[in-house]
C-alpha cells in the first residue's frame, strides 16, 4: 500500500469507522467476537435443520437418505466438538457440504415445498459457516503471509546492496520473522516478536541512509504497515479473549446464584460455606489428612445454616435439619474418637443434599464441589489469558467442569436454568474458536 493510498484510508476510516481500506486481502479485517458468535449461531441452525429434515422425511425416506442424514448428524457432531476443541474444522466442514449436496440429489425433486426449503436453508447456513470459519482462521496467516512477501520483495531489492551492516539487518529481520510465525504457531505471545520486527525494519532504514530506490522506501513502509496491521489483529482477537472470559465468569456467578433462587441470600451463603467445610471433610478423610481444625469449620459452618434458618420452616425441613443435626453429632463424635469412617460422612452429605432439594435449593453439595471445581478451572483460563499462555486444553478443562455441572443437576431445572448452561457452553465454543484464530 502506497503513502497516498495509507492517508486516503486514514480518512476513509475516520470519516467512516466501520469502512477498511483493503490491502492484498479480499475481506476487511475480522471481529472475531462477532463471527465467533455467528459460527455458534450458524452451527445450532444447521443442528436444526438437519432434525427438521429428519422429521419431515420421517420413516418414508430411501436407504440413500438415511444415509445422508446419519453422516450429516455426525459431521456437525464432530464440528461441535473440534470447535470447542480449538482444533481446525476445515475438512470436516468440506465433508459437511459434500454430504448436504448429497442429500439434496438423494431426495430429488419430488419432495414437498417445505422440504425443499429445508435443504436449500441448510445449504445456505453451511456455506455461512464454511465463510465465517474460513476469515476467523485466515485472518492472522494473511496478515503473516503479507509481511512475509514484504520482507522478501526488500530481500530482491537489496540482493545486489554489499554493505555488511544492511547485510546483517535484513538476516535479523528474517529470523524474527521466523520466530513470529513460530509463535504463531504456538499460541504465545507475539507482542515481543512484533516490536522486535518493528526495530529491525528501524535500524535497517537507517543503515540504508536516505539514498535508497522509491520501491526500497516502499516496502520499508509496506513492512510498517503490515506489522502494525497483525498488530491490531492480534489486539483484537485478544480483546475479544478476554471480553468472552469475564462474560463466562458473570455468567457462572448467575448461574450459582440461580441455583440458590428460592432461598435466601444469607442462607445460600452458608448452604455454600457447608457444603464446601463437608466437601473438605470427606476429602480430607479419603487421603488420611483430616484435622480437628476440619471438623471444627464444619461443625460451625453447620450452626450456622441452623441458626439462619430459624424456626419458622415447615414440617419436612424441619425434619431435615433434626436429621442433619443427627448426622452431624454423629460425625464430631466419631471424629473424636478417632473412629469416623466414610459413612458417616456421605450420612451426613444425604442429610443436606435432602434438605438442600426440600429448601428447593440445587446447591446440593456435589453441586458446590462442581461449581468450584468450574470457578477453579474458569480462574486458570483467566490466569492463562493475562499471561499470554492459553490452551485450548484451559478451555477444554473448563467445559469438562461445565458439563459434569450439568450432569449433576440433570433434566430437573427450570428451563431458566437449562438456557443458561447452555449459554455458558456457546460462550466457552466461542472462546475456544477466538483462541484459534489467534493462532496459525
Amino acid at each position: 500500500m502506497t503513502m497516498m493510498q495509507r492517508n486516503h484510508s486514514d480518512l476513509s476510516l475516520n470519516a467512516r469507522p466501520q469502512v477498511e481500506q483493503l490491502d492484498h486481502r479480499a475481506l476487511p479485517s475480522v471481529a472475531p467476537a462477532i463471527v465467533a458468535t455467528d459460527i455458534v449461531h450458524d452451527v445450532a441452525h444447521i443442528k436444526a435443520d438437519i432434525g427438521a429434515i429428519q422429521a419431515a422425511v420421517g420413516t418414508s425416506g430411501s436407504a440413500a437418505v438415511t444415509a445422508d442424514l446419519t453422516a450429516l448428524t455426525a459431521d456437525i457432531a464432530r464440528i461441535n466438538t473440534n470447535l470447542a476443541g480449538g482444533v481446525s474444522v476445515s475438512a470436516d466442514l468440506t465433508a459437511l457440504a459434500n454430504d448436504q449436496v448429497k442429500l439434496a440429489a438423494d431426495l430429488g425433486t419430488s419432495i414437498s415445498q417445505r422440504l425443499n426449503n429445508l435443504v436449500r436453508h441448510l445449504g445456505n447456513e453451511v456455506r455461512d459457516v464454511t465463510k465465517d470459519v474460513g476469515r476467523i482462521e485466515g485472518e492472522l496467516r494473511d496478515d503473516l503471509n503479507e509481511l512475509t512477501e514484504d520482507v522478501h520483495d526488500i530481500g530482491t531489492l537489496l540482493g545486489s546492496n554489499t554493505n555488511v551492516t544492511v547485510t546483517a539487518d535484513l538476516s535479523v529481520l528474517n529470523t524474527d520473522l521466523a520466530k513470529l510465525s513460530a509463535d504463531l504457531s504456538a499460541g504465545v505471545s507475539v507482542n515481543a516478536d512484533i516490536n522486535a520486527i518493528l526495530a529491525d525494519e528501524v535500524k535497517l532504514a537507517h543503515d540504508l541512509g536516505v539514498n535508497v530506490s522509491r520501491d526500497v522506501r516502499r516496502e520499508l513502509r509496506e513492512i510498517v504497515g503490515d506489522v502494525r496491521e497483525l498488530q491490531g489483529d492480534v489486539n483484537s482477537f485478544s480483546r475479544a479473549i478476554d471480553h468472552n472470559i469475564k462474560d463466562i465468569q458473570h455468567d457462572v456467578r448467575d448461574l450459582t446464584d440461580a441455583l440458590s433462587a428460592r432461598v435466601s441470600v444469607r442462607v445460600a451463603g452458608d448452604i455454600t460455606a457447608f457444603n464446601t467445610a463437608l466437601n473438605s471433610v470427606s476429602a480430607h478423610l479419603a487421603a488420611g489428612t483430616l484435622t480437628a481444625a476440619d471438623i471444627s469449620a464444619l461443625s460451625s459452618a453447620q450452626a450456622k445454616l441452623v441458626a439462619d434458618l430459624g424456626t419458622h420452616t415447615n414440617a419436612t425441613v424441619t425434619a431435615d435439619i433434626n436429621a442433619l443435626n443427627a448426622a452431624m453429632v454423629t460425625v464430631s463424635a466419631h471424629a473424636a474418637a478417632g473412629t469416623l469412617t466414610t459413612a458417616d460422612v456421605n450420612a451426613l452429605i444425604g442429610a443436606q443434599t435432602t434438605l438442600a432439594t426440600d429448601l428447593h435449593t440445587s446447591l446440593t453439595p456435589q453441586v458446590t464441589a462442581d461449581i468450584s471445581a468450574l470457578n477453579g478451572a474458569l480462574a486458570t483460563v483467566s490466569a492463562h489469558a493475562a499471561a499470554g499462555m492459553l490452551t485450548a486444553a484451559d478451555i477444554t478443562a473448563v467445559l469438562n467442569a461445565q458439563a459434569t455441572l450439568s450432569t449433576q443437576l440433570g433434566t430437573s431445572v427450570s428451563p431458566f436454568i437449562q438456557r443458561m448452561l447452555t449459554g455458558v457452553t456457546n460462550d466457552l465454543t466461542e472462546l475456544a474458536i477466538e483462541l484459534a484464530g489467534l493462532h496459525l
